[in-house]
C-alpha cells in the first residue's frame, strides 16, 4: 500500500488502478461494508482483499455470492488475487464453482458440503496433468457431484455419474493438445459439469461455448488453437 494525497491506497485486484478506502458491495462476495474502491469503480471488501488462502476465498465467494451463470462465477473466482494464472488451486476451484452454481439454482448446498468437496479435490497435486496424466479440474467437478449426489463406492448409479463426468472432462482437456492451461482445463471441466447436471438433475443451462477472459495474461496461450480463445 502507499499513501497518496493523505489517503492510504492499494492497487485494485481487478485492474491494478489506485484504490482508496470506502464503503460498497464487494465484487467478489457481494457483502456490503468497508473496503477499497478503485478509480474505475471496482469495490473489494476488506475480507476478500486480505484473504490469502485460496480455498477460503473460493468458499466465501461461492457461498455468499453464488451465480446462475456458471462462467461468470468461475471468472470471478479466478480473478481473486489468491488464484494464480496456473496452479493446483484450480483443482478445487471447480468444486466450489459447481456447488455455488447449484446453490444459485436452488439446490441445498451448505458450507460443510463445499468444504467436503474441497477436501477431496485439494489432494490432487500441482502438475498432475503432466506427471500423472490426471488434470485436477475435472476431478474437482467429480468431487462436487459426489457431494451433491451423496455418491459412495457402493452406489453404482451415482458413482458412474461422477466417473463419467471426470472422464469426459479429461477428454476435453486432452483434445486441446497443448501445454498446460489451467483456465482452459477449468472451462473444459465446467462445460462437462453443465451437461451432466442438466442430464442428471434437470437444472441449469448446458454450456455450448465459453470465451476465455484470461488469454492476454497467459504467456503460453495457444491463441486461435484453443477452443476458448476470444478470437475463435
Amino acid at each position: 500500500m502507499a499513501w497518496v494525497d493523505g489517503l492510504k491506497q492499494t492497487p485494485c485486484p481487478l485492474c491494478s488502478s489506485p484504490s482508496s478506502r470506502g464503503f460498497g458491495s464487494c465484487f467478489f462476495c457481494g457483502v456490503e461494508g468497508e473496503g477499497y474502491k478503485c478509480i474505475n469503480g471496482h469495490f473489494t471488501c476488506l475480507t476478500c482483499l486480505e484473504t490469502k488462502s485460496p480455498e477460503e476465498a473460493l468458499i466465501r465467494i461461492c457461498m455468499l455470492k453464488p451465480s446462475r451463470d456458471l462462467v461468470e462465477l468461475a471468472d470471478r473466482c479466478m480473478l481473486h488475487p489468491s488464484i494464480p494464472m496456473h496452479g493446483p488451486e484450480h483443482h478445487y476451484l471447480t468444486s466450489c464453482v459447481v456447488l455455488g452454481w447449484l446453490k444459485a439454482l436452488g439446490l441445498r448446498v451448505t458450507e460443510g458440503m463445499m468444504r467436503a468437496a474441497v477436501k477431496r479435490s485439494i489432494v490432487v497435486p500441482g502438475g498432475s496433468c503432466g506427471s500423472m496424466g490426471l488434470c485436477g479440474a475435472p476431478v474437482g467437478v467429480g468431487a462436487a457431484l459426489a457431494v451433491i449426489l451423496k455418491s459412495t463406492p457402493l452406489k453404482p448409479k451415482e458413482r458412474t455419474t461422477c466417473i463419467n463426468a471426470v472422464r469426459m472432462g479429461l477428454e476435453l482437456v486432452e483434445e486441446i493438445d497443448g501445454v498446460r492451461c489451467c483456465k482452459a482445463s477449468t472451462y473444459s471441466a465446467l462445460m462437462v459439469a453443465s451437461k451432466v447436471v442438466k442430464q442428471v438433475l434437470g437444472v441449469g443451462e448446458v454450456l455450448s461455448s465459453v470465451r476465455c477472459s484470461f488469454s492476454n495474461k497467459n504467456p503460453d496461450c495457444l491463441g486461435s488453437k484453443c477452443p476458448f480463445h476470444p478470437k475463435q
